[in-house]
């Protein structure tokens, strides 16, 4: 276990790190002493780390690393090694969206006959499909990996070819322990790879009694993402690690430094490599600091939140009684819970935390990928609107009205061309309706919240009804799409394959590596609708 003490910058006396007077660590010393495990070593020089005038880290002394480039759009162009260096020279390439496709890997001492290059073949939300090598030294390419994902069936390969010949005593042999499968937490760190081989076990020799997992990598992690020493088991052989994302063990060594797609992360002291996209949000923490300080709790791939706020204004209200307080609070917690397993199944990342009245953030602390929920009588709503206006000096007073002239149904939404504009992504949910409108559709008040707010997710992604489009409704029985006006319906995996690709795109929501499969198991349909 490391005893770390960490030492900072300091602009008045450079030369003197024990003065913390900015967020830039410069040092590590662990009092452990050298060990010989693959993290931080003792006997770092009193500046070790470097860093360009944005933050960007461009130096790492006792990694060997004499320079790190950084492109415009803050992505890891080149890794130098210092003369002498026994670690390899990196490279990487990006699409225009800023994906990796390509990091070529220089050994020491190399030249380019011997380097090998990794191409990254992408899905269009940047997810990795298959990976391909080539070897310049017999300029060879070969295909590595497919990822395997779960996910709708979007056609199918008409293949005629011979697989076996029936005849009588004729055998067919497949070779099998090449297919990987992860086993992971709910942070999607991979603890354990399986294969597709099953090992059999026999209690005499002529039976097999049962059969065993065949178990490719193990893996234990400390809460920031470093492989824990003495519990990890064949680690370098399975890329993914720490929240499923991809190793670079050529950096600093095997599970030490991670591609989280925006940025390159170092488990071993919990920072990222460059300053977080939200340090103005943020002032009291500092700008390298990952995961909001929770590790356990907080998935972060780029640095947006990708955070539904709910609140319910009935809150405010101080003569409400303590039963009623305690209720409210209570149904708040269930339909933040419900609405999170419904993003869950759809592979979404959004997520919707509860906080209190006091705790509503102002317009200019909601970034792009943040949405505000408010929920409340359609009174409480409209006067919650129009303090928001006042207090935020918008030229256009309307960009808070969501309640509007003529009232509203159980949901209204901002979306992009109609309405919201100023104060960012809202959702706003009318306790005057919803317990009528959730009676009509024979569901519970929690459960309709619930989807209200997947629904005007949606919504802030620029999603209109489906049926503004397709003014017939379906006929009983067929299935709805998510977007449908007022519907509870989630029938038709490709349509909500499209609700899922907006969000994704429009509020940077993540991606989790799923293995469910299309439609969610718990999705209902319903045929009654409810304008919205």
């Amino acid at each position: 276990m490391d005893d770390l003490q960490y030492f900072y910058e300091d602009k008045k006396n450079p030369n003197n790190p024990s003065n913390r007077n900015t967020n830039k660590l410069i040092s590590v010393d662990d009092a452990v002493g050298t060990s010989t495990y693959n993290d931080i070593k003792s006997g770092q020089v009193a500046v070790n780390y470097h860093y360009d005038q944005t933050g960007n880290l461009i130096k790492d002394i006792q990694e060997g690393i004499e320079s790190i480039e950084w492109n415009v759009y803050g992505k890891i162009s080149t890794i130098t090694r210092t003369p002498g260096s026994n670690s390899a020279d990196l490279e990487f390439q990006y699409d225009a969206m800023g994906h990796r496709v390509a990091k070529i890997v220089k050994p020491a001492g190399s030249t380019s006959a011997t380097w090998t290059t990794t191409y990254y073949i992408r899905d269009a939300q940047g997810n990795i499909l298959t990976t391909f090598k080539k070897n310049e030294s017999n300029s060879s390419l070969y295909l590595s990996e497919h990822n395997i994902f779960g996910s709708s069936r979007l056609g199918l390969l008409s293949v005629n070819e011979l697989t076996t010949n029936l005849d009588k005593g004729n055998y067919k042999s497949r070779l099998m322990g090449r297919k990987n499968y992860e086993l992971s937490n709910h942070l999607g760190n991979v603890l354990s790879v399986v294969s597709d081989r099953k090992i059999a076990v026999s209690l005499n020799t002529t039976t097999v009694a049962y059969y065993l997992a065949d178990i490719k990598s193990t893996t234990d992690y400390y809460a920031f993402g470093s492989e824990m020493p003495g519990r990890t088991f064949n680690s370098t052989d399975y890329r993914y690690g720490m929240n499923g994302m991809e190793k670079d063990d050529e950096i600093k060594g095997s599970g030490n430094s991670y591609d989280f797609g925006a940025r390159i992360y170092d488990p071993r002291i919990g920072k990222w490599l460059s300053v977080d996209p939200l340090q103005t949000k943020y002032p009291s923490l500092s700008p390298y600091h990952s995961f909001g300080n929770s590790p356990i709790v907080v998935v972060d791939k780029d640095g947006k939140e990708n955070v539904i706020y709910l609140v319910d204004l009935r809150l405010q209200d101080p003569k409400l009684s303590k039963a009623d307080r305690a209720t409210i609070t209570k149904n708040l917690n269930e339909i933040a819970n419900a609405a999170n397993s419904g993003f869950k199944d759809k592979g979404l990342n959004q997520r919707v935390v509860v906080i209190s009245p006091s705790q509503i953030p102002t317009a200019d602390k909601l970034d792009k990928s943040d949405v505000l929920a408010t929920i409340g009588t359609q009174s409480q709503l409209k006067q919650f609107d129009d303090a928001r206006s006042n207090n935020s000096g918008s030229k256009n007073s309307g960009d808070y009205d969501l309640v509007g002239v003529g009232g509203m149904g159980s949901e209204r939404s901002t979306i992009i061309g109609m309405y919201g504009g100023d104060e960012g992504n809202r959702i706003a949910l009318n306790t005057d309706a919803i317990g009528s409108d959730a009676k009509k559709l024979g569901i519970g008040e929690i459960e309709y919240s619930a989807w209200l707010i997947q629904h005007g997710s949606g919504h802030n992604a620029g999603i209109s009804h489906s049926d503004d489009l397709e003014p017939k409704l379906p006929t009983s029985g067929e299935p709805r799409d998510l977007m449908t006006s007022g519907e509870k319906a989630i029938g038709n995996p490709s349509a909500w394959r499209g609700y899922k690709d907006n969000v994704n795109s429009t509020l940077k929501s993540l991606f989790t590596k799923s293995k469910f499969t299309e439609k969610p198991a718990k999705d209902k349909i319903y045929n009654k609708k409810i304008d919205n």
